[in-house]
């Protein structure tokens, strides 16, 4: 039997992207389960291998107009006491930190953009290293969190400290987005037009003009790290 992947999807162009191909490759199953219109209780009755949680324009905090994010927030506490590998992906990382019990809040200003990441000691030492090699990655972004207790933080950036952190081997939430392709970031600069054009100094042209430099290498670097993560999984 094949070994299968369920991802929480909140908005359909932030897919998991160039980790499907990683995913095929290595003899997975991939099913999205699309936040409030799926029934995500099918989490639980499966138990997928893993559980990926994707991005959204939404905030921990939108609970009370988007109930499904009480819904993942106790997948998540299930998944981490029962050490299920679970990976989340900017507001799945912030759901991460959520559910363990961390304080998820606006930054004051959005990271949108291509910067560099700075690797913290834990992160050099872990699967996470190959970013040391290709650090610029793409930040979409105005939340984050705080630390959670018995995590290791991997990454961080001037505005973010807490790009990335890991809860043993087989929990990872990560702030920017490693899984995008230059292809599907036409549609991100269609869907997240208004966030475009109410950050000071940042324009469609600009984040094409630096995702053609950047995103085809950043690709092959994430497709790498997701393979040695998931050769590191217990």
């Amino acid at each position: 039997m094949n070994k299968k992947v369920i991802a929480i999807r909140h908005v359909l162009y932030e897919c998991l992207g160039s980790f499907e191909e990683v995913f095929e490759k290595k003899g997975y199953e991939i099913e999205y389960l699309d936040a409030g219109v799926d029934d995500l209780n099918l989490i639980n009755s499966n138990s997928p291998d893993i559980l990926f949680i994707l991005g959204a324009p939404l905030g921990v905090y939108d609970a009370k107009d988007y109930p499904f994010i009480t819904e993942e927030i106790e997948i998540i506490k299930s998944r981490i006491h029962n050490n299920l590998p679970t990976f989340g992906i900017c507001f799945g990382s912030q759901l991460i930190a959520e559910a363990m019990d961390a304080k998820v809040y606006f930054t004051g200003k959005k990271e949108i953009g291509w910067k560099p990441i700075e690797l913290s000691n834990f992160g050099e030492l872990s699967s996470f290293s190959i970013f040391d090699e290709n650090p610029f990655v793409l930040h979409w972004h105005g939340d984050t969190f705080d630390l959670p207790k018995g995590a290791q933080r991997l990454a961080s950036t001037d505005l973010t400290p807490n790009q990335a952190f890991s809860v043993g081997e087989n929990i990872m939430a990560i702030q920017f987005h490693p899984e995008v392709t230059l292809k599907n970031l036409e549609r991100w600069f269609i869907g997240h037009l208004i966030s475009i054009k109410a950050q000071e100094g940042v324009t469609v042209q600009s984040l094409r003009q630096d995702s053609i430099k950047y995103a085809n290498r950043q690709e092959k670097t994430a497709q790498q790290f997701l393979e040695n993560w998931l050769a590191e999984l217990v």
